[in-house]
């Protein structure tokens, strides 16, 4: 998109403080910082909001997400962080180029959810029909292969299993061998 100031970026049409990219996204700090490290993390393809991002870009943005988070805590001594993102005017999306905010925090306490957003009491007023209008909604499908880390799960039980049985064999031929010692040995 010509008039899209994160698109300008992207094609290097502007300047601006990158500090992540690949093939599919790019991460360059904000201009306008709400805390040291404030990060964008947007995709270079344009999509408006994020209810546009097809599968395979939502898939990758969460593992981008993920690392560059863990990267500003480690760089930055942060002690938490944020991550948002505004999808339409309502919500305060003031660029129309779907973007994530990584704001890391410091300090033991920081602004919260309920800070930036009070609580709506006509909505909590109205939660048991909110409830009725959207349960249940329909499931995704976002196991396709056992992620990763349940694989690494599994496999760390089968493991501890099988050092919990060497264990329980090596003690049971150690009573064993004990045992047999005690009936070769003269009694004291």
């Amino acid at each position: 998109m010509t008039d899209c100031i994160f698109c300008k970026i992207v094609n290097k049409e502007i300047p601006a403080a990158i500090i992540y990219e690949d093939d599919i996204f790019i991460g360059f700090l904000d201009i306008n910082p709400r805390s040291k490290g404030h990060t964008l993390i947007i995709p270079k393809e344009h999509f408006e909001r994020y209810d546009e991002v097809p599968e395979q870009i939502q898939e990758g943005l969460g593992k981008v997400l993920h690392s560059i988070s863990k990267q500003l805590i480690e760089k930055l001594n942060a002690t938490g962080f944020n991550i948002l993102s505004n999808n339409g005017e309502s919500a305060g999306q003031v660029v129309k180029h779907v973007h994530f905010h990584i704001l890391p925090r410091y300090g033991e306490k920081g602004h919260s959810l309920e800070a930036a957003f009070p609580i709506d009491e006509q909505a909590k007023e109205e939660l048991q029909q909110t409830y009725n209008l959207l349960a249940p909604l329909q499931p995704v499908n976002h196991m396709k292969v056992a992620p990763e880390g349940i694989a690494h799960k599994e496999e760390n039980k089968e493991k501890q299993e099988n050092i919990k049985n060497e264990k329980e064999i090596k003690s049971f031929e150690e009573e064993t061998y004990l045992m047999d010692q005690r009936d070769i040995l003269p009694d004291s």
